[in-house]
């Protein structure tokens, strides 16, 4: 899969799941709407993907499903789409 950078202001924030961190913790992801709930995760230098053990690598597409956290609707990568 071919990893897409960003290249305008065209994106959602999606959060994704990251292993390894003895809680849960996600971390807020750049992405560009496919359809209803999926979303292609963009590359972004600015995030630490080669540093943390994300779910889903950059350029994944992902299935999203919207979750209710500290007052707000945030959506959140569940499971790669194929």
């Amino acid at each position: 899969m071919s990893e897409e950078k960003i290249s305008n202001t065209n994106y959602s924030i999606i959060y994704v799941p990251l292993l390894n961190e003895g809680t849960d913790v996600m971390r807020p992801v750049k992405a560009e709407a496919i359809n209803l709930d999926v979303y292609r995760l963009l590359v972004d230098p600015e995030d630490d993907s080669e540093n943390e053990d994300w779910l889903f690598p950059p350029g994944s597409i992902v299935h999203c499903e919207p979750e209710h956290r500290s007052g707000e609707c945030i959506l959140i990568a569940k499971k790669l789409v194929k």
